[in-house]
């Protein structure tokens, strides 16, 4: 029995405020063979293998698997693994911008990522369709699509935002900064690539959140409280807010009681009073007042300038003043001169 060789046509996409997904055409074909030789990786929700784009680039393709339960489901499966990407990409892009001319700083790089269509439309139909969650042929029709990662691929942060390469400064100040950045509302985890001196290149992020909001890879407050509880400082992220010890050991103290679980659903109270004591601690207070401070002496010194300036201004006026006068009187005739005159 051969093979059928599955295609899809490709499309841009992006996440739009209202959570909408807008769709562009590219005139990319990508190819696979769901064939088990070709099978990268499962979970329970997917299949992953390898396929070409255009017959030239390596790609990776996920299969929704219609076995995962409620058809509603494995729409949001596929919806959330898009908003995942797309809020990944947008916040490493911020990270990478602002800090590329620091010394240590290695450039966090999402690859290319797509929706395959099985049939090629239009844009607006493609919308459509992704939004009729009655469709039955979601996991066959429907597809993401990335490039393929080449080289010794690694897990650089799991899940559970643990770190497990710990010799890559750039990774717990990433993590630190999108965490502040976000004001510990959500951070992606699950760094997975490849890198070498200058970049990662990585795939599949998930977003854990504090409301447990982006899909079945969330799994809410324990992850953050996990990345609270591991985190080690560097010289680039130290002086960044950060809770004080106290909440630290209660994140810490958390997290060995749900490590069976990997939940910690009752734990958001807590975790809002964890928050609160990183961004109003006297630290960040100390991080505005400094500025104000130095603006404040800088004025006064200045104020002290210009008023010893005027002040030797108006001194040497008065010494010119001076020797003006007395250069005036010298030169005045005297009567002996007139007399002698005569």
């Amino acid at each position: 029995m051969s093979a059928i060789i599955n295609t899809r046509y490709l499309y841009n996409f992006k996440i739009k405020d209202d959570n909408e997904v807008e769709f562009e055409s590219t005139n990319n074909v990508a190819k696979f063979l769901t064939l088990d030789i070709y099978k990268i990786s499962e979970s329970d929700k997917r299949k992953v293998y390898k396929g070409t784009i255009d017959d030239k680039k390596d790609c990776v393709v996920k299969v929704y698997k219609k076995s995962n339960g409620d058809l509603y489901y494995r729409i949001q499966d596929l919806l959330n693994d898009l908003k995942n990407f797309y809020k990944a990409k947008d916040i490493s892009s911020i990270f990478s911008e602002k800090f590329k001319n620091d010394n240590d700083f290695i450039k966090f790089n999402y690859v290319n990522f797509y929706i395959g269509s099985k049939d090629k439309k239009d844009p607006k139909a493609l919308k459509a369709f992704l939004k009729d969650s009655k469709n039955s042929e979601i996991s066959n029709e429907l597809n993401i699509i990335e490039n393929y990662i080449q080289g010794n691929f690694k897990i650089f942060v799991d899940e559970y935002c643990e770190i497990k390469y710990k010799d890559f400064k750039s990774i717990p100040w990433f993590m630190h900064w999108n965490w502040v950045e976000t004001n510990g509302t959500y951070l992606i985890c699950d760094l997975r690539g490849e890198n070498d001196l200058k970049e990662f290149s990585l795939s599949s992020p998930s977003l854990q959140s504090k409301d447990g909001s982006y899909g079945s890879s969330d799994n809410g407050v324990y992850s953050l409280i996990t990345f609270l509880s591991e985190h080690e400082h560097n010289d680039h992220c130290k002086n960044l807010p950060w809770p004080d010890d106290k909440h630290i050991e209660i994140a810490k103290s958390l997290k060995n009681k749900y490590s069976s679980s990997k939940k910690c659903d009752d734990c958001e109270k807590t975790y809002d009073e964890i928050i609160s004591s990183a961004f109003n601690s006297k630290f960040n207070f100390l991080n505005v007042l400094i500025p104000i401070v130095v603006v404040i002496v800088l004025c006064f010194a200045l104020f002290f300038i210009i008023k010893k300036y005027k002040k030797n201004k108006n001194k040497n006026l008065g010494e010119n003043l001076n020797q003006i006068e007395n250069s005036t009187s010298e030169k005045e005739p005297t009567g002996n001169y007139w007399a002698d005159m005569e």
